[in-house]
């Protein structure tokens, strides 16, 4: 019933319950969770709005950090929208990449003027093959 105080036995099992979930959104579980591996990288990106009518005046400088075949994380000066869609462009001069549609989400602030997006592409991309087997410590050009 609302108004209703939890028990003992009941808050620490909230509790208990609220701490397993927070354990679970660990750096392992989250990479466990992941569909595609992940390469690190160093390209600067130009970010623009998805639509067509601002695509050309307005973007955002960044860099992006990671890439895996289903999306990246950028950091960038300036604020994205979580939730909204992206048209990315990867520098020609560090890899061979088409720009492609992504949507926002996640972000947060890492210090005043930085800010770290979690990018999703609409449609998965192909990347370059490393020659090694051992895919964990490739960093592409």
């Amino acid at each position: 019933m609302l108004g209703e105080h939890l028990n003992s036995s009941d808050s620490n099992a909230a509790t208990l319950e609220a701490v397993n979930a927070l354990q679970s959104n660990s750096a392992d579980a989250i990479e466990s969770q992941r569909k595609h591996h992940r390469f690190e990288i160093r390209t600067r990106v130009i970010v623009h709005p998805s639509d067509t009518i601002d695509r050309g005046t307005v973007k955002w400088l960044g860099e992006c950090h990671d890439i895996s075949k289903g999306g990246c994380r950028l950091l960038a000066q300036k604020p994205l929208q979580i939730g909204s869609v992206y048209w990315i462009q990867f520098e020609p001069a560090n890899v061979k990449l088409d720009p492609v549609f992504a949507r926002c989400v996640r972000g947060h602030l890492l210090r005043e003027n930085a800010f770290e997006f979690g990018m999703c592409f609409l449609t998965p991309i192909e990347l370059p093959q490393p020659d090694d087997a051992d895919t964990t410590d490739v960093v592409l050009p």
